[in-house]
């Protein structure tokens, strides 16, 4: 079971290049609300994370206006690439509801799919990389995960977690 976490958790990293985000805990109640305070739907905070995270590399990066395209092509194969991750997902439920072969069976077509959103992932971030001089390519990787300048981990003993050496 660890290496199916430790693939969910790199898929996760490498698949959103500004950020790595740990869907939200549900707080358990009826209303689907997370805790993030009154009236803020699920889903909502991180979505919220996601686009200022971009808008921050999007300013460091200062961009040339013949780079703009590049990021608006680039920024929107990343957001299409999450859609249509977060649409593959199995539903939890009807997964407790199978046997373990078919929930296993499920589990390995879902991480070929990621591996497929991964792969995408890679090939549209190459192409807007190589657009970018050096220092913006500084910048890049010191924001995007595993990054000098990346969120920092905190939850699921990631590499900046507390408890980690």
């Amino acid at each position: 079971m660890k290496s199916y976490r430790k693939a969910l958790v790199m898929s996760l990293a490498l698949l959103s290049p500004v950020a790595v985000i740990a869907e939200p805990a549900q707080t358990g109640t009826e209303s689907g609300m997370v805790g993030q305070g009154p009236g803020v739907p699920r889903g909502e905070h991180g979505k919220r994370f996601i686009e200022e995270r971009m808008a921050e590399l999007h300013k460091e990066l200062k961009l040339t206006a013949a780079q703009e395209a590049d990021w608006n092509t680039w920024s929107a194969k990343i957001k299409e690439i999450r859609e249509a991750k977060k649409q593959s997902r199995p539903d939890r439920e009807a997964m407790k509801n199978l046997p373990a072969p078919e929930r296993l069976e499920k589990m390995i077509a879902h991480n070929k799919a990621k591996q497929t959103y991964l792969e995408e992932a890679l090939g549209a971030t190459k192409t807007f990389y190589a657009t970018l001089t050096p220092e913006q390519r500084k910048v890049f990787d010191d924001l995007t995960p595993f990054g000098e300048r990346a969120p920092k981990w905190k939850h699921h003993g990631g590499p900046r977690h507390s408890g980690a050496k």
